[in-house]
């Protein structure tokens, strides 16, 4: 009993230094495993332990990378341990160039199962990203892909392709190696840390709601300007309508979630960046043409419409080689050839800036709008509420929309316009009518200047009867002639137009309505001057009716330089109508500062006239008594002389005697022989420039031998400055 006991107590012993035992273990095992790193070390590699417990894992500590230059490596290549030594750490903000491949590297051990968590590179963004996952003796055992560039039906995850993402799943305990291979075209991108995302967590989508709203309106005003072109037929909304386009698409192509890509060319997302380049120039082209229809650039200037015809054209053909070598050959080239092109284009706004034409002035405002965020945009003046490129390419966009109402507003004008051009032409086809209107006023007109020709005769020999009215016989020789000239002109005008007529006739019956307009306008003008030689005629008739009509005593303001020369005129052709060999210099001297001055003008003239008669009388006489080396001259002048006005009247013939002199100015004397003078003309005259408050002089020097030559006589009328 004593052994059974005692043996009993040896194996509790044993068991409570077993428990002993494990307690100890489990105590250091805890302590150990609260300080264990989350490396292990395994076969000499560096691997990353993974807490499922933990959603987010930043593997950049744990990643190497290797360059492959030669673009010749294969993943069978890259396990050999051949280049585990040429793996080297990931640098801090390590870029991928293009067209170069970057293999990385990395170890997990996972401490739970894992089922479809992710594996992203999240800032990078990069073209292919191939993605083996390894057992740990280096057996492939899945193949993944991703990258922008990689066709949809090629990735593993197929959602928010802008990711550069695959699953990742292990079972616990379970160590991967994994190799991504990178490799970009076109541009280069940021080698950013790896990391290990649980789904749950999700991602930050950058949704650019600003971008987003201001690309759909753009949008919609291209689809309204592609329906006012088909309406209007103007091509300044289809170019506008193509250039909104290019520009909505150009945002929808930088849409972080690349609707674009999804849309349209999933299966060529390599085309993306191509297709930016020529949306993007595209618009630059579109919008250089754009404006040359908006201002009527052709109607401006020639010169500067075939120079941006050329360059646009080379612009184009420039374009399209850089699309198709972009395309074909996956390479950005020749960026810079577009900023000589830009240049050009600034050089044009300034240059059509001098056109003062409300259009030029919107469409510089536009560019000079856009230009203006794009700087904004240089310098990062970014805010929520402000993104300088979409903000102005809709503020500009959105001043060409009210340019294009302002030129709508101006083709309906031209239309109200064009339509007044054709119902004048369709008035046309009446000319004809209206133009033998227009022959028969004319021959009225005709008629009525012959009628008035001899009612000026007739009146000529009623005022012959009158002693009073005597000088005005003396006026009828010379009305005539005046009057002949605006009948002369009314005859030929008429003539004219008759053939005009004629001609006008044969247009009409050839429809040529552009010839019988210009026809119909020289029947026209002709029709005015006849209109105005009629009335020249009339005006001299009138005049000679009011000289005959007695005196009303009503003063009127008069032009005096205009009433003198006048009666000079007609006197000296009077005379010359009864005497053919009748000659004589004439001579006036007028002040021009006089102006109107407040006389009777019938009374004044007759005064003027009866003077006028008498100097040619005078130089006549002496004509005939001393033929040779005589000239008669007969002078008119006008003076203002202080607070008077004078006109004088100067004649070089033999002068008065001085026996003679104080008798002129009485009633009925006269030296003229019988017949030839009533003796009451200086009388009247004398008593008419008295009632006007004047005075009337007389000069004369006087000699019998017909040898002298200083002989003549001047007579002046002064009128008082208060009749001003």
């Amino acid at each position: 009993m004593q052994t059974k006991n005692s043996f009993k107590s040896e194996n509790q012993k044993t068991a409570d230094m077993k428990i002993f035992l494990f307690l100890i273990i489990l105590f250091f095992s805890t302590i150990l495993n609260a300080q264990l790193p989350d490396t292990i070390q395994v076969v000499n590699k560096k691997v990353y332990l993974a807490d499922t417990k933990i959603q987010l894992h930043d593997l950049k500590n744990y990643t190497t990378i290797l360059v492959d230059s030669l673009n010749k490596l294969t993943i069978g290549d890259i396990v050999s341990k051949n280049f585990d030594q040429r793996f080297l750490p990931v640098a801090d903000s390590m870029v991928a160039q293009p067209y170069i491949t970057y293999w990385l590297k990395l170890s997990i051990f996972t401490t739970g199962n894992i089922q479809n968590w992710w594996l992203l590179n999240e800032n990078g963004r990069h073209g292919y990203v191939d993605v083996w996952y390894l057992n740990d003796i280096n057996h492939v055992i899945e193949q993944q892909r991703t990258g922008f560039l990689v066709p949809h039906s090629q990735k593993t995850i197929k959602e928010n392709s802008r990711l550069n993402r695959v699953n990742f799943s292990a079972k616990k305990g379970e160590i991967k190696n994994v190799y991504l291979k990178i490799y970009n075209e076109f541009e280069p991108a940021e080698i950013s840390a790896l990391q290990l995302r649980d789904p749950i967590i999700g991602y930050q989508r950058e949704i650019n709601y600003m971008m987003t709203a201001i690309g759909a309106a753009i949008f919609v005003i291209s689809v309204l300007s592609f329906f006012f072109f088909f309406f209007m037929k103007e091509k300044a909304y289809l170019f506008f309508g193509i250039y909104t386009l290019l520009v909505s698409l150009h945002y929808l192509i930088l849409h972080p979630e690349q609707p674009f890509i999804n849309w349209f060319i999933p299966e060529n997302p390599q085309l993306a960046l191509p297709l930016f380049f020529l949306f993007s120039i595209g618009g630059w082209i579109t919008f250089v043409i754009f404006g040359r229809y908006f201002i009527n650039l052709p109607l401006l200037s020639r010169k500067i419409d075939k120079i941006l015809i050329w360059v646009s054209s080379i612009w184009i053909l420039s374009l399209v080689t850089l699309f198709i070598i972009m395309a074909v050959m996956h390479k950005s080239v020749f960026w810079e050839i577009n900023f000589i092109f830009l240049l050009l284009f600034i050089f044009f706004l300034i240059r059509i800036s001098f056109f003062k034409s409300v259009l030029v002035r919107f469409y510089v405002a536009g560019a000079l709008w856009l230009v203006l965020f794009i700087i904004l945009g240089i310098f990062n003046v970014n805010t929520p509420f402000l993104n300088p490129f979409p903000t102005g390419q809709l503020g500009q966009i959105l001043i060409y929309v009210a340019g294009l109402a302002y030129k709508m507003r101006l083709n309906e004008n031209e239309k109200v316009e064009a339509q007044v051009v054709k119902l004048r032409n369709v008035e046309l086809a009446g000319l004809y009518e209206e133009s033998k209107k227009q022959k028969e006023e004319i021959e009225i007109q005709k008629t009525n200047a012959v009628e008035a020709l001899f009612e000026l005769k007739s009146t000529q020999s009623q005022l012959i009867q009158s002693e009073k009215m005597a000088s005005l016989g003396e006026l009828t020789a010379g009305i005539a002639h005046e009057i002949q000239n605006p009948l002369n002109f009314v005859n030929n005008f008429s003539e004219v137009n008759k053939e005009l007529i004629g001609e006008m006739r044969e247009e009409i019956t050839k429809g040529n309505y552009e010839e019988v307009n210009a026809l119909a306008k020289d029947v026209e003008d002709n029709e005015q001057k006849i209109n105005y030689h009629g009335k020249r005629a009339d005006a001299i008739v009138k005049g000679m009716l009011q000289h005959s009509r007695s005196s009303s005593g009503q003063k009127e303001p008069t032009d005096i330089n205009a009433l003198a020369d006048e009666y000079l005129r007609l006197a000296y052709h009077g005379l010359r109508a009864k005497d053919k060999s009748f000659n004589a210099a004439l001579k006036t001297g007028y002040d021009e500062t006089i102006g109107n001055i407040n006389i009777i003008p019938q009374d004044i003239g007759r005064v003027i006239l009866n003077l006028i008669t008498n100097a040619f009388y005078a130089v006549g006489e002496r004509k005939q008594e001393q033929s040779t080396g005589y000239e008669p001259t007969v002078s008119v002048f006008t003076k203002k002389d202080g607070d008077k006005v004078l006109i004088s009247v100067k004649d070089n013939g033999n002068g008065i005697p001085q026996n003679v002199i104080e008798k002129i100015f009485q009633p009925f004397f006269t030296t003229k022989p019988t017949g030839q003078g009533t003796g009451l003309g200086l009388s009247m005259s004398y008593d008419i420039v008295k009632a006007h408050g004047g005075e009337l002089n007389v000069e004369t020097i006087h000699s019998e031998e017909p040898s002298t030559e200083v002989k003549g006589t001047t007579f002046t009328i002064i009128l008082p400055a208060g009749t001003l």
